[in-house]
């Protein structure tokens, strides 16, 4: 025997990952357990908008005569986005794209045969991607109850425009953002592209607001400080975003199997067997 040999790495070591699905990462695999979810985010978020919108129209001064359309709208779209994103999207599905590669070569491969890869699924860095985008929808909801107090008929000229910019604003890119996770959650092949277009989106709808904004000689000037404060606030947020996860999108083994259901040349050959 070789004296090296105790210490020699044998050769399909090196072709597939030696690691293995998490016990959340097989469970996320699992559609009924995918569907738990979201009929849960779907419920846990209309109790949540309806109780805060609720407030909101509770405590709005006396002699008000407030409209409650857009807090039932707000409610109720990025729900209905989730659910029939989920819906839309099949884990089996047959389409392909060739997708972007900077890193090397990659072998189209079947959806039978790409969920034998140890790297198929969503784990790892994927689960905190998808709390990201759950997290971005909220923090979308977040500023437009906030920032924004109960549209009332005979407000000041300045209110409904900015209210119309903050709620078409949060209704875009909360649904966007949901049905992206829906398409995560599904192992789309459309995620990554989806998910690319809405963070164009959310940087394009909050630069046009800003300059809107900017331009508006009926705003007071403190709203206005108040509303680019908020707006810039919220570009420096989406530039961190993309700038932290759009280098996992073009890198990552994992986006390329599981969503773009590709693998390497010598994954291919052990797959086979």
């Amino acid at each position: 025997m070789d004296s090296m040999g105790l210490f020699r790495i044998p050769r399909t070591s090196m072709m597939i990952s030696p690691a293995q699905p998490s016990p959340m990462g097989l469970r996320l695999r699992d559609p009924r357990f995918q569907l738990r979810i979201v009929n849960r985010l779907t419920l846990s978020w209309l109790v949540i908008a309806a109780m805060i919108g609720g407030l909101k129209l509770a405590f709005a001064p006396d002699g008000q005569d407030t409209l409650s359309l857009p807090y039932i709208v707000a409610a109720l779209l990025p729900a209905f986005a989730l659910a029939v994103g989920y819906r839309i999207f099949r884990t089996e599905h047959g389409y392909r794209f060739a997708g972007l590669s900077l890193t090397g070569r990659w072998v189209p491969v079947n959806d039978h045969l790409v969920k034998n890869h140890p790297l198929y699924g969503n784990d790892g860095l994927m689960i905190m991607l998808g709390g990201g985008l759950l997290f971005s929808i909220a923090i979308r909801a977040f500023d437009f109850y906030t920032a924004m107090p109960p549209l009332f008929v005979g407000a000041p000229p300045w209110l409904p425009p900015i209210y119309a910019l903050l709620l078409l604003d949060m209704l875009l890119l909360s649904g966007m953002y949901a049905v992206s996770f829906a398409a995560a959650l599904r192992h789309s092949p459309f995620f990554p592209l989806l998910l690319s277009m809405t963070w164009l989106l959310d940087m394009g709808v909050l630069v046009t607001g800003l300059h809107m904004i900017e331009g508006w000689s009926i705003l007071p000037s403190n709203v206005e400080a108040q509303m680019v404060l908020l707006l810039s606030s919220n570009i420096q947020k989406a530039m961190i975003s993309v700038t932290l996860w759009a280098p996992y999108l073009l890198l990552s083994r994992r986006v390329n199997v599981t969503f773009l259901r590709r693998v390497r040349p010598n994954d291919l050959i052990l797959l086979q067997r």
